[in-house]
This record gives C-alpha cells, structure tokens and sequence, in this order.
C-alpha cells in the first residue's frame, strides 16, 4: 500500500512540474515533443529523490540537498531547451520555481493542519493548487508575462533581481518558518497574506514595465512622427516651387518667342534643355493621394538608394484611408522598416510595394529579398536582435483594432507581408 501512495505521490508531483514547465517555457523548434522531455525529466529527478529519502528517512539536510539539486537541473534544463535570449529564460525560471514554491508551501501548511501531515494529502492538494495556478497562467496570465519577458530592456537587472528577491524570501518561508513560527494555523495565515503581496506586487512590476514600454513606444512614435512631418515639409516645398514655376512660365514664353522670332533656334534648343533640367532636378514625384503613405514611401526610397537597391511602387489609394495616423505610422513604417533591414543583408536587395482597395478592404502587400530561410516562433519570424519582434506584434495589434489580418510568408528568397483592412 504504501508503494503504491509513494507511486501516486510521485505521479502527481511529476504532472504539476510538466504542466507549469510545458506551460511557461517556449521550447525551441528541436525539441518536437517538450511536454515528453518535461515528464521524462521529473520522472527521473523523481526516482532519485524517492531512492535518497525513502532508505534514509526524510531529514530537513537530505530534502534540502535534493531541492537545491533539483533548482539547478531545472535550471539548466530550462535555460537549454527554451527559444529566445537568456535573460527572459531566467525571468521566467524564476516566476516558475516562486509559484511551484509557494504551491507547495500552502499545501503542506493545509495538510498539516487538516490531514494529520499525511503526505499524498499534502500532494494531493499541491496538485490542486498548481492545476489551479496553471489554469490561471493559461487563461489570464500568460500574455501578460510573455509580453513583460520580451519586452525587457534597459531595466531588466532590476527585473530579474525583483524575481530573485520573491525567490528567496518564499524559500525562506517555507523551509525555515516553521522554526520560527510554531502554530501551524498562524502559519498558514503568514504564507497566504505573503501570496497575497507576492501577486499585488508582480501586478504592479507588470503594470510599471507595462507603462515604461508604452511610453517607449510613443518616444519612437514621436521620433517617425517628426520625419514624417519633415516630408510633408518637402512635400509642401515642391508645391510651392510648382506654383512659382507655373507662375514664371509667361515669361519662359516670351523669352523662347523672342528666340525664335529672331531665328535663334539654337538658342532657343538649349534654352529648353536648361529649363528641362531644372524641372527635373526639383521633380518631385508622390507614390500616392495619402500624405502619411507617400511620405513612409518616400522615406524607404531615399534609404534603398543608399544601397542601390530596387524600389518599385504601385499604390493605387485614396487620400483619405479610415486608418487614424498613428496606426499608419505603426503599420506601414514597421513593415518598411523591416523590409529595408531584411534586403539590407543581400547582395541584390530590393523592395516591391504594391496596395489597392479590393473586396471593400484595403489590401497593401510588400516583397523585398532576403537572405536564407527565415526562421518562426509563434507566426512571426524569429529574430536576431535583443528585444526585437516588438515592431510586428504592433502591427498585429493595431491591425487588429481594425478588424484587419497580417500574413506574412516567404517564397524562396523573397519575403511577402500582406496587409488586409477591410473599410
């Protein structure tokens, strides 16, 4: 009878790590099967811990030893098989071990208290507990730490050093507070309120980096804003040099007649061909009717002549698009910005836009070169750069808000993003 508890206790202990481990780490694509690789694991850290403490009797020194071996191993195996930096794997680890500890430490209080100390009790509810936690994570909470983990930036050490506190201070609840605190009852009344403080104090850390992120956000909006407003400045410019022109052409007429009344033909010939070019150089043509588009347009096309790479456009638009102009900027200048980048690292880069009203939407598709095979996480393509991937999970976002859809695909060495909102 008592194998069998052992075996229950251990299956049940082994279930609650797989299901917070699959549930919280992002593995990468090597591994096909994590929720396997978590069970195999916590079954074999398990064996372990039975062979130690079941010959030797369960003392505070051998259960100490396991825990802190079984705190590396998960480490290891943690930071090992998950996708993406390193210190987001750390931050998430950590969140891991505080929410397993602080599980474990309230069922075994509760189970003290209620069921004589009995240890498949005590496992039993731990087991609820951690189901609960999971569900919580899975259904409110993960978005919300996986936004958080990517978006680290400058204050990631105070992040991580934060987790760390919350840690330690469970750990030392849970295994040196019963030292301190003999009433079992009072004890349970600590652990829950420290819960208690533990989730205030993660939502407003959540809720700080959220509103620092944000307003990140709106400082590099702020930044495309301004070149965008030193576009329609130029844009404006060539206007008011059109109307001057346009104003001086009576007297281009009279000077021409006069060289041809005069029989001064040639004259005349390279009087047109100098006023030709002088049109040309201050030509300047819009991609489109929309002042935001065409100055986003314009913006790539002066950095793709930088690197000589092909620029094509076929905007077929009107002036006013039902998209407000912080959105556009958010759209259409993180997909040309990453265009511009991809097809930077080629040797014959290039970038095709295209966009037309179809079906009652607004379908807007960009093609530029890139270089090998993209790699994908999540539907988005896996980047290089620390905190990237920031810019396309915007436009999702604030294609969304429209009712809209991003695809994005890539066809051998050609990389397509299509833009649907429908009007």
């Amino acid at each position: 009878m008592m194998l069998w508890a052992e075996i229950i206790r251990a299956t049940m202990v082994i279930i609650c790590h797989t299901v917070l481990l699959s549930m919280m780490s992002q593995p990468k694509p090597v591994i096909r099967h994590p929720v396997a690789f978590w069970i195999g694991l916590s079954a074999v850290l398990e064996l372990a811990a039975i062979l130690v403490l079941l010959p030797g009797g369960q003392t505070f020194l051998a259960g100490t030893v396991l825990y802190i071996i079984f705190l590396v191993v998960y480490l290891v195996a943690f930071m090992l098989v998950s996708d993406g930096f390193p210190r987001k794997n750390l931050f998430i680890f950590l969140l891991y071990v505080a929410v397993f500890m602080l599980a474990a430490a309230i069922a075994t209080l509760i189970g003290q208290i209620f069921f004589n100390s009995d240890v498949l009790a005590i496992t039993v509810i731990r087991t609820l507990f951690s189901t609960i936690l999971t569900v919580a994570y899975a259904l409110k909470l993960k978005e919300a730490f996986r936004k958080v983990s990517e978006d680290i930036n400058k204050g990631w050490r105070s992040l991580i050093a934060f987790e760390i506190v919350s840690f330690v201070s469970i750990s030392i609840i849970a295994f040196t507070g019963s030292y301190f605190i003999r009433d079992k009852k009072v004890y349970l009344v600590v652990v829950l309120v420290f819960f208690f403080f533990f989730i205030a104090s993660h939502y407003l850390v959540f809720k700080i980096i959220g509103l620092l992120n944000e307003k990140s956000r709106l400082r590099l909006l702020m930044v495309q804003q301004n070149l965008l407003e030193n576009e329609l400045e130029a844009e404006k410019e060539f206007v008011f040099s059109a109307k001057r022109f346009h104003h001086d052409m009576k007297k281009h007429n009279e000077v021409l007649s006069a060289y041809l009344n005069e029989g001064r033909i040639e004259e005349a010939k390279s009087y047109l061909s100098e006023y030709e070019n002088s049109i040309s150089s201050n030509a300047y043509i819009p991609y489109c009717l929309n002042p935001i588009l065409n100055a986003l347009l314009k913006l790539t096309e002066r950095r793709c002549l930088l690197i000589e790479a092909g620029f094509r456009v076929d905007i077929k638009l009107p002036e006013d698009i039902p998209i407000s102009r912080t959105d556009m900027v958010i759209i259409f200048g993180n997909l040309l910005e990453n265009a511009y980048e991809a097809c930077s690292k080629v040797e014959k880069p290039f970038i095709s836009i295209s966009s037309e009203i179809k079906n009652n939407s607004i379908q807007f598709e960009i093609k530029n070169s890139v270089d090998g095979v993209v790699a994908w996480q999540n539907d988005i393509p896996k980047t290089t750069k620390e905190n990237g991937g920031t810019g396309v999970r915007n436009v999702v976002e604030a294609v969304s808000r429209y009712g809209g859809m991003l695809d994005l695909s890539q066809d051998e060495d050609v990389f397509i993003s299509r833009v649907i909102i429908p009007l």
